[in-house]
């Protein structure tokens, strides 16, 4: 026969308290394992929109500043001159597009002393084609006078002339 283990109460109960606490360590531990990803559901529908909310109280006002330096006016000074000294806020036309001096003396454009306000446009595509113009006046019909001293010109526009020949 053999012989059957003996353990006091609490051996026992100790056991069974350490298995129980590995079984729960062992069921947490797989609730942290992501399953599988499922199908996606049904889109729901929209729900409604909710209310509007309050408005906000204006805030206070803030202190007026100190009045700014008078600003420096841009002068358009046409078309740019290579000999010409120009002055901080001077703009010219070059190349299509429009320059402005960024200070006195700003040097030969393009330049560090020149910023460019405009460049030139593509070309755009052709228009639609017009309605035709009038008629244009044409030669009907030329000839010579019966007495054989002219040359006569019949024009499509009706208009007649006659031009004398001169012999010498």
């Amino acid at each position: 026969m053999s012989e059957t283990p003996q353990y006091t109460l609490i051996q026992a109960m100790s056991a069974c308290l350490a298995v129980c606490q590995r079984t729960v360590a062992e069921v947490r531990a797989l609730a942290r394992v992501p399953g599988p990803r499922g199908e996606a559901g049904a889109t729901g529908a929209q729900g409604a929109e909710g209310p509007r909310g309050l408005t906000g109280e204006i805030g206070p006002r803030g202190e007026r500043g100190l009045p700014g330096a008078d600003a420096h006016p841009w002068r358009h000074r046409r078309s740019y001159e290579p000999a010409r000294i120009y002055e901080a806020g001077d703009v010219v036309a070059h190349d299509g597009g429009s320059w402005l001096a960024l200070q006195d003396d700003p040097g030969a454009l393009p330049g560090s002393g020149w910023a460019q306000l405009t460049v030139r446009g593509q070309r755009g595509k052709p228009g639609d084609r017009g309605p035709p113009g009038p008629e244009g006046r044409g030669i009907a019909d030329v000839g010579i006078s019966e007495s054989g001293d002219e040359l006569i010109i019949r024009f499509t526009d009706g208009v007649q002339r006659s031009i004398p020949w001169v012999t010498r």
